[in-house]
């Protein structure tokens, strides 16, 4: 019997070493209220893609890059931006609602602190089926 993998999804783990801490303080700070997507007890940014350090931005679009010629083999075959970003700061006991992201091939998250036992993120495979 031979085993083909079907329908896999890869999915990629990084270090990027930029302290982003006290940018999201700041961000958190200009809009209290923030915006209530998919956080519960916590707080969500607007989008910060024009405000976030451009080394930041530069760092993740080099490691999707990366991502995609190890799923692809080539460099040519996608031409990647980013269009959104945002900053979740999550309270004790909080968390987010499962998701999605709509009309975008490739979503990451990227932890700028975590508290010891914090929990951990959780997917779910991106193939819906109905179930009967």
């Amino acid at each position: 019997m031979s085993l083909d993998l079907y329908y896999s999804v890869p999915v990629a783990k990084t270090t990027i070493d930029i302290n982003l801490e006290p940018f999201c303080i700041e961000q958190q700070n200009k809009s209290i209220t923030g915006n209530l997507r998919s956080m519960q007890n916590g707080w969500q940014s607007p989008n910060i893609i024009d405000k976030v350090d451009p080394k930041f931005s530069q760092e993740i679009l080099k490691e999707a890059n990366s991502y995609f010629y190890q799923i692809d083999g080539k460099n040519d075959t996608w031409e990647l931006y980013m269009d959104n970003m945002w900053i979740n700061i999550t309270f004790p006991g909080g968390s987010n609602v499962e998701h999605i992201h709509p009309n975008t091939f490739l979503s990451g998250v990227y932890y700028v602190t975590t508290p010891n036992n914090c929990g951990r993120i959780a997917f779910k495979h991106p193939c819906s089926f109905t179930e009967y």
